[in-house]
């Protein structure tokens, strides 16, 4: 309580002051204490506080970077999804695009197939109807002594 002071020493203050400076003494002794260990106890406070502060802004800085990050790949994959839509627009375009020449295409085999019907109908009535042939124009293969092989 009394670091530092002998017996020796208290004893002719004690003599000197009486009891009442005897409690007055160690009432100050104890004041000396309780700051110091107040003081003791503000210091881990404060140092408590400063190590809170601390992680608190690590973890506001990693919070924020996550954030971030996930933003980035929140960004990153809209990005994605966007062009694979483009991708998706561009190949419904080439479709119509593709169709549309298919149609075309039909029509042009169609208008091809009813000319070449035409021209064979027209081939076949010339060729019942040729008189420029010999063998048409006088009375067919039998009298010339043709058979189906010839």
């Amino acid at each position: 309580m009394l670091e530092g002071l002998s017996l020796s020493t208290i004893t002719p203050i004690v003599s000197m002051l009486g009891l009442p400076g005897l409690v007055l003494i160690f009432w100050y002794v104890d004041q000396r204490r309780l700051d110091q260990e107040q003081r003791n106890h503000k210091e881990a406070l404060i140092a408590a506080e400063q190590r809170h502060t601390a992680e608190m802004a690590a973890l506001k800085e990693q919070s924020a970077a996550s954030a971030l990050a996930a933003g980035k790949r929140f960004d990153a994959s809209m990005v994605v999804a966007e062009k694979r839509f483009e991708a998706v627009v561009r190949m419904y375009e080439d479709n119509v695009l593709l169709v549309k020449g298919y149609e075309r295409l039909a029509g042009d085999l169609a208008n091809i197939i009813h000319l070449n019907t035409q021209t064979q109908t027209r081939l076949a009535e010339k060729i019942e109807n040729n008189m420029h042939c010999p063998i048409v124009r006088d009375g067919g293969a039998k009298k010339w002594g043709l058979t189906a092989n010839d």
